[in-house]
C-alpha cells in the first residue's frame, strides 16, 4: 500500500496494468470500464494516487461532482504532501 507520508508511490506490480488499462478506457471514452478499472485498483491498494484521482475526474465527467469531490478529499487527505494532490 502506498505510505501517505512518503507521497505517492509507483503503481504496485499487481495493479500497473490495471491502472494503465483504466487511464486507456478512459482516454477512449469507456466511461464505465474505466470506472471498473479504477475501482479495481483501489480495491488493490487503496493509496494509488493516480486511479483516485482518475475516479475522481471520471465522477466529475458524469456528473456527479459530490462524488467526485469526496474522492478527491480522500486522496489528498492520504498524500497531503503531493504536488498531485
Amino acid at each position: 500500500m502506498s505510505d501517505p507520508a512518503q507521497g505517492p508511490t509507483e503503481p504496485r506490480p499487481e495493479t500497473e496494468a490495471l491502472l494503465a488499462e483504466a487511464q486507456a478506457l478512459h482516454g477512449q471514452g469507456a466511461r464505465a470500464a474505466a470506472e471498473d478499472r479504477y475501482r479495481e485498483v483501489l480495491a488493490l491498494d487503496p493509496g494509488a494516487l493516480a486511479a483516485a484521482l482518475g475516479l475522481g475526474l471520471l465522477r466529475s465527467q458524469q456528473g456527479d461532482p459530490e462524488g467526485a469531490a469526496r474522492i478527491l478529499a480522500e486522496a489528498v487527505a492520504r498524500h497531503p504532501r503531493s504536488a498531485l494532490a
